[in-house]
Parts: structure tokens; sequence; C-alpha cells
């Protein structure tokens, strides 16, 4: 599933011709992390995920399942809830409603 995902995140990428620079400002990343997702050495996870709508309109739906438009649209909006919450050790647990 990692190397599917990173295959999205590498034809995003190539789609709205962004460079790695390009994601390294915006998600203050460094160099090394951005090439790291895009070869599935590390995986993207919720969080980098919704970083990723929000900087840019990429659905998150479409990055991590396959399903709606790349980019961000009313119906996909629609299509996936997402719920955060910290606990007592304030870790954050991320939860994703596919309705």
């Amino acid at each position: 599933m990692k190397d599917v995902i990173a295959k999205r995140f590498k034809f995003f990428m190539v789609e709205e011709n962004l460079k790695n620079r390009d994601i390294e400002k915006l998600l203050d990343f460094n160099t090394q992390k951005v090439s790291d997702l895009k070869t599935s050495s590390q995986s993207i996870t919720p969080e980098i995920a919704l970083e990723l709508e929000d900087n840019f309109g990429l659905n998150p739906c479409w990055l991590i399942f396959g399903r709606g438009n790349m980019m961000i649209t009313k119906e996909d909006n629609n299509l996936v809830e997402v719920f955060q919450k910290k606990d007592s050790a304030n870790e954050i647990t991320i939860k994703i409603k596919i309705n």
C-alpha cells in the first residue's frame, strides 16, 4: 500500500508541476523527507495528507485510498471526514470516515 501511495504522490507532483523544494518550503520538510515520501521509504501519514490538502488542494482520500479526484472538489469534500482528538498523553488520534 505504501508503494501505491508513493506513486500517487509522485504523480500529483508531476501533474501539478511541483518540485521537491515546493513541498519542502510549504510543509517545512527537509529534502530527504520529500525524497523518502516519493520512494515510500517513509509513510505518508494522515497528518501529512491533510497538510497537502490544506496547502495544495490534494484530496487525501485520493492519495491514501485512490477514491475521488486527485484535487479536492465539492463532491470529494463530502466523501471523507477526518476526526482528530488528543488523549491524556497528548497523542493525536486521527480517524477517517469514508461516506
